[in-house]
């Protein structure tokens, strides 16, 4: 009896075994990255940024777009707000950013977009302390608004005080004072 067992069991694993095999399963999807050296990520990037999350949308099946408020930018930013594109989850490299956390990113151009992934170096800032440190001084963008469709407000002329006054009296002719020597000038020669 005990040879029989032993005999479909031979015979029963083989064959679970080569199922499996043939079934051919999809491979997993994992993020594998190397760790990016500072020199390398500041070399290597479309655009560099400290900025805050905005938000995070959809974009199509693959992807999220995030829109950051840029605080400083060290290349490839010139507006406070900035958009970047990163994939869906972590499996496929998709960084997770927090709405309202402050991160010091690293994007990579991507077609018509900037990109982030997980294998960036892209930090929050709370852990991005030496980056920043080896950054140094950033600028920061300014959005210019031009409101052309309100005219500007000017300001009245002073009427007193100050050099607008002076101007303006000096360049009128002093008539008082004309007429007051010429006055003060007659009635020294009348009392003569």
């Amino acid at each position: 009896m005990f040879r029989r067992v032993n005999l479909r069991a031979s015979l029963v694993i083989p064959a679970i075994l080569g199922a499996l095999v043939t079934l051919d399963p999809a491979p997993a999807q994992a993020c594998s990255c190397m760790a990016t050296s500072f020199e390398d990520a500041r070399a290597n990037s479309a655009a560099i940024f400290e900025g805050r999350v905005e938000s995070v949308e959809p974009e199509g099946e693959m992807q999220r777009r995030v829109r950051f408020h840029v605080t400083q930018a060290w290349r490839g930013v010139e507006h406070e707000s900035v958009e970047i594109v990163t994939a869906n989850d972590s499996a496929a490299c998709g960084y997770e950013f927090v709405v309202g956390e402050h991160y010091l990113v690293y994007a990579g151009q991507a077609e018509a977009s900037l990109a982030v992934s997980l294998c960036s170096r892209t930090a929050r800032m709370d852990d991005a302390g030496e980056d920043r440190q080896l950054l140094g001084s950033g600028t920061t963008p300014v959005d210019v608004q031009d409101d052309t469709d309100e005219p500007t407000p000017r300001e009245p002329p002073a009427t007193r005080a100050g050099c607008a006054s002076c101007s303006v009296t000096a360049s009128e002719p002093p008539i008082l004072a004309i007429l007051g020597s010429m006055l003060s000038l007659a009635l020294v020669r009348k009392r003569r």
